[in-house]
């Protein structure tokens, strides 16, 4: 006899594989199934459903059919962690682990799975594992299961830990040698990672407490979470960019291996300025610092060092911020008459209107159309001209 209680598991089950099922596959369809964002959500829901299927079946006493998902759930709760890291490294770019060193990360998983599988299946009997899940139930779990569960929150801390120093360093790769504003959306997945760490402890916390809440909170915390992730997915979609090689080979390192004194960097930043604002070389969407390095005959490094030191800023930046300025002088009525703010974002070396507004909001604290309909600032002073000096 099911009670309004177990209604309520089946119900919350089914509406939550429901909705993941169908995310997931909307994302898909969205992105045409090449977007990092695609396979993050078919990892949360193949990796989370078999577990949301032996719960929901397995606290409603239909034990027979639960026994058939235990196996499933056991392992790949466990595979959970791993693979999203995986992701994470290939999303970014970095150098992807061979073969064998990727099947390391799945060793807990073998050993979970060896270990509860074989005991569940080959040391108790029928009866034993009706009971088995009915101390389950009961918040009594067997010692396999407590193992099983020590893994996953072990996982979780190390993994979340990988994959937080992974953006980290993402980011402050981003900025010294890419000058394109869309690869800010980046941002928005970390905040993802951070939002599955909350559900995380949330999830932690709660099932110390009371074993029993991964019946109902972990399907409702990671519906959420997938929501999150598909709505940013198709609003603000992260670019395929393939990152150049951050180790520059011998034969391309173009000059001066020594470090800069302040005179050599101010030399340096006076020789950049001036070759970007005569060129407009920064109205090249997809200029990097390898790309500026080549042009000015000036390493890298000391490119990088140069402007950190002299201008108190790094590669994005500078070449954000010539392009804001240069925007900024278009951004009139008598120019608007002819063009649309589109082809200034184009003009000024954005891919899109999105990516213009972004910038735009980041380095000015308003937006284009904030500015045009201020009367005062539509006359270019000196301050807001597109050459900077030094």
């Amino acid at each position: 006899m099911y009670t309004s209680e177990h209604i309520a598991i089946v119900a919350i089950n089914a509406l939550c594989i429901g909705i993941l099922t169908v995310m997931t596959f909307v994302l898909l369809i969205a992105v045409r199934g090449k977007k990092a964002s695609g396979y993050a959500a078919l990892i949360i829901m193949l990796t989370n459903v078999p577990v949301y299927l032996y719960n929901s079946t397995r606290s409603i006493g239909l034990f027979s059919v639960a026994q058939y998902f235990f196996p499933l759930a056991t392992i790949f709760n466990v595979m959970l962690m791993p693979l999203l890291f995986l992701h994470a490294k290939k999303t970014l770019n970095y150098n992807f682990p061979s073969p064998a060193n990727i099947w390391l990360h799945f060793i807990p998983a073998v050993f979970s799975g060896i270990l509860t599988i074989g005991y569940f299946y080959f040391f108790l009997s029928a009866e034993g594992r009706r009971n088995f899940m009915i101390n389950e139930i009961n918040g009594s779990d067997h010692w396999t299961m407590m193992i099983n569960s020590l893994m996953v929150i072990v996982q979780g801390f190390v993994y979340f830990f990988l994959i937080f120093r992974l953006f980290k360093q993402t980011r402050t790769r981003i900025q010294n040698k890419y000058s394109e504003i869309e690869l800010c959306h980046i941002q928005w997945l970390f905040k993802f990672n951070i939002m599955l760490f909350s559900v995380f402890i949330i999830f932690a916390i709660a099932y110390s407490i009371n074993p029993r809440t991964d019946v109902w909170l972990l399907p409702i915390l990671s519906t959420i979470a997938m929501v999150y992730l598909v709505y940013n997915s198709i609003k603000n979609p992260i670019p395929e960019v393939q990152f150049e090689n951050d180790l520059i080979k011998p034969e391309m390192e173009i000059s001066n291996k020594a470090v800069p004194d302040m005179i050599q960097m101010n030399d340096y930043v006076k020789k950049i300025i001036s070759f970007l604002n005569e060129s407009q070389f920064y109205t090249n969407p997809d200029l990097t610092l390898n790309g500026l390095s080549r042009a000015t005959s000036i390493s890298e490094k000391n490119i990088s060092k140069s402007i950190n030191t002299i201008l108190n800023k790094n590669f994005f930046e500078l070449i954000n911020r010539l392009r804001i300025e240069k925007a900024k002088t278009k951004l009139t009525s008598e120019y608007l008459s002819h063009n649309t703010i589109e082809s200034i974002a184009k003009e000024c070396g954005f891919h899109s209107r999105s990516a213009f507004y972004s910038a735009f909001k980041k380095f000015e604290g308003t937006t284009p159309t904030a500015i045009i309909k201020q009367k005062n600032v539509l006359k270019p002073c000196i301050k807001t001209k597109e050459h900077l000096t030094f």
